[in-house]
């Protein structure tokens, strides 16, 4: 099996300010990020679908600190073509039965060394079962003038009432006569009530070197069914 890279849940962390009202970019995110636990928390029997979510939920968390932070200074090399990438990765786990190199099985995708037509190269697996989605994904992306790699590592324990996550992403790249890296975790402890997440706690935490890279922390306070508040770190 794929090892897992999963950072220490201790008690230390970042220190965040009082609770405050969501921007209006931070609500839009932290809405869409309610929808994906809410598939998350229905994992036995959305199967396949919970893992696509749980790639969601980590990619789009990390907006919380584009949203919450003026710390990006400049665009990043990667800024231009990884959203296409991105797309690609997602479109290619909803077609995975049309892969010659993708392995799916009833509860699992594998990628071994499997690249596709734009340069993207995935190794890696993603798989499921009832109250657990784990995630173990490796991206090497090459062109003309860009070359970088980008994971995506962690696991979460769901249920219809809870989701407790810790998922990292590490990125690293270089272009256009400019490089940078940073890594993003996300970790979350929520409470849920019909399918909405009604307490607890999303905590997204950013530290990167070079041009544009994010630095910051940024903390979703539950306080009922599309109840929150945000705290800065």
């Amino acid at each position: 099996m794929v090892g897992l890279f999963l950072g220490a849940c201790g008690s230390d962390g970042p220190s965040f300010g009082p609770e405050a009202d969501p921007t209006p970019a931070q609500q839009t995110t932290i809405m869409s990020t309610s929808e994906a636990l809410s598939t998350l928390a229905m994992a036995d029997v959305q199967g396949q679908a919970a893992g696509v979510a749980a790639i969601g939920f980590a990619l789009g968390a990390q907006t919380l600190i584009d949203a919450s932070s003026t710390a990006r200074s400049a665009q990043r090399p990667i800024d231009a073509e990884m959203p296409a990438r991105l797309e690609s990765l997602s479109a290619t786990l909803r077609r995975v039965q049309r892969l010659d190199c993708a392995v799916a099985s009833p509860n699992s995708i594998v990628w071994d060394h499997c690249t596709e037509q734009d340069g993207t190269t995935i190794d890696g697996m993603i798989s499921w079962s009832p109250g657990h989605v784990e995630v173990d994904l490796h991206i090497t992306v090459t062109s003309e003038d860009l070359h970088g790699t980008y994971s995506l590592v962690g696991s979460m324990t769901v249920s219809a009432s809870a989701i407790q996550s810790d998922m990292t992403v590490m990125l690293s790249f270089s272009g256009n006569g400019v490089s940078f890296s940073e890594t993003i975790q996300t970790k979350i402890d929520v409470q849920l009530s019909n399918s909405c997440v009604t307490s607890g706690t999303l905590t997204v935490t950013a530290t990167g070197s070079g041009t544009g890279s994010r630095s910051g922390a940024v903390q979703v306070v539950w306080s009922g069914c599309n109840m929150f508040r945000v705290r800065k770190g």
